[in-house]
């Protein structure tokens, strides 16, 4: 009997120590290899908005997005561009309406988006870091 409670307060405390944000998915923004632009997390960010345009070596930046519902697509809207689901709407409403900019391109997989980035030197998407390839760089992870 104190064999059972005594696991089971060892199992208890163990647990504790696990987080759901210790056992998330990682994510990877990636683009072509042959991309050698620098990157960091306020860059894609202003590419997703479509604040940037290009990539600091002049190419053009065309930015790929997963179609919702997608976890993939909420991390990366909370991480990296920061704002609300309806912020978001919000703005691309605005750009759209006045004719400033359009939202990324959609993709219906992760790995249409992986496919579409290592055809295209001019994509930036983001995926799973699991289902990443040679046939892609990894940019930043989030």
């Amino acid at each position: 009997m104190f064999s059972n409670i005594k696991t089971l307060l060892v199992i208890t405390t163990l647990l504790s120590f696990y987080s759901p944000a210790a056992l998330a998915e990682n994510y990877s923004v990636i683009v072509h290899p042959s991309n050698n632009a620098p990157f960091d997390s306020g860059t894609v960010q202003r590419i997703f908005l479509s604040k940037e345009k290009t990539f600091s070596n002049g190419n053009p930046a065309i930015p790929i997005d997963i179609k919702p519902p997608s976890d993939q697509r909420e991390n990366f809207r909370e991480i990296i561009i920061q704002k609300s689901a309806s912020q978001i709407r919000s703005y691309w409403t605005m750009l759209v309406f006045s004719g400033k900019g359009a939202p990324p391109k959609e993709a219906a997989s992760e790995k249409e988006v992986a496919d579409l980035v290592a055809k295209n030197p001019n994509m930036i998407g983001y995926v799973s870091s699991s289902i990443v390839s040679p046939d892609v760089k990894v940019v930043l992870t989030f």
